[in-house]
């Protein structure tokens, strides 16, 4: 069969010839009596391990006759219903020097059920290599001599199977490193937690604010302010997070936090210092899921990447008394976008 009829022929299931037919049945019946020498032998296994060698004795020469029997199958003749001369049929099956040792159990035969227990732990290690000779000799027929048109079909079929399953691995493999090479911008939102201090740091849902970022206006400067819980009369620290995603560059400008009257209690910029990190370093406490863009120069916006799906940092700042509203611009964009800019 080439690699054309693989994938061209044989796909619906075939009508067997008479001949072909025939070579089906034969294959179900060899593999029939190769499973009863295996079910056999096994049997033969159970009764030595649980020291009963005479019943193993009294099954052993059935056994022998089942081994002879399955021979006679995958030549394509008919099944005995006695013994034939065992030295007659060793000696007729081609064997190398190595299985005719391993086939002397079959004209060993007397010496072997009157012999002791380990004389016939021996032979059933030999006939474990004889029934393994069996099944690579069905397997070889089964290829060579009893193929069928619907062994064809069954290979192809397999054959296209293991395509379809391997396209489809490589086209799944292929979306998911797309996706995560190339994260797509979903609908976002920012959160802002106000901490009581750098000491104090415990998060709560009345402590906090957060907005939805309009996805369609990525790349451009959005506006936010939000009012301050009432639960919130003072902070020493802030949590911001963002944006819940990974795979986005952002950046943050004007950021200021208003009295009642708008008075201006807090601002901070988000900007590069000379020594190359960002402006007030000592104040920001810690970092997840992001990193600062490289090669920003002194003076030059400070633009981060998210690295995990939520990134977050905590900034210090002098204790804020009346907090009511806080303002800032945040830009935002696809990483891979960002860097083609």
């Amino acid at each position: 069969m080439n690699i054309k009829s693989l994938f061209v022929s044989y796909w619906k299931k075939p009508t067997l010839s008479a001949d072909d037919t025939k070579k089906e049945e034969s294959k179900k019946s060899t593999k029939a009596q190769l499973e009863l020498c295996e079910s056999r032998l096994e049997s033969l296994e159970i009764l030595t391990t649980n020291d009963k060698i005479e019943d193993a004795k009294l099954i052993l020469p059935t056994f022998l006759l089942d081994l002879v029997n399955l021979s006679r199958l995958i030549e394509g003749k008919d099944k005995l219903s006695t013994l034939p001369n065992l030295t007659e049929f060793v000696s007729g099956l081609n064997l190398t020097e190595k299985q005719t040792k391993e086939f002397s159990v079959f004209v060993e035969i007397a010496d072997i059920l009157g012999g002791d227990e380990k004389k016939f732990e021996e032979s059933l290690e030999k006939f474990y290599s004889i029934l393994s000779y069996f099944e690579r000799q069905f397997s070889k027929t089964k290829t060579e001599v009893l193929f069928t048109e619907y062994d064809a079909y069954k290979r192809a079929f397999v054959v296209r199977l293991t395509a379809l399953a391997s396209v489809i691995a490589i086209a799944l493999t292929s979306f998911f490193t797309y996706s995560y090479k190339f994260p797509k911008l979903k609908n976002q939102s920012l959160k802002i937690y106000f901490l009581e201090s750098k000491t104090e740091q415990r998060l709560t849902e009345e402590r906090s604010v957060s907005a939805e970022l309009p996805v369609d206006k990525k790349g451009e400067w959005v506006e936010i302010s939000l009012a301050v819980p009432d639960a919130v009369e003072s902070f020493g620290a802030l949590r911001i997070e963002p944006l819940r995603q990974r795979g986005i560059r952002f950046s943050m400008t004007e950021f200021q936090v208003l009295d009642a009257k708008g008075k201006v209690l807090l601002e901070r910029k988000f900007d590069i210092g000379e020594n190359l990190l960002p402006n007030r370093y000592e104040d920001f406490l810690s970092f997840q899921d992001v990193k600062t863009v490289a090669n920003i120069k002194p003076g030059e916006l400070l633009e981060m990447d998210s690295t995990g799906s939520r990134p977050q940092f905590t900034l210090l700042n002098q204790t804020i008394l009346s907090p009511k509203t806080i303002k800032f611009k945040i830009r935002f964009l696809e990483t891979h976008l960002a860097k083609k800019k």
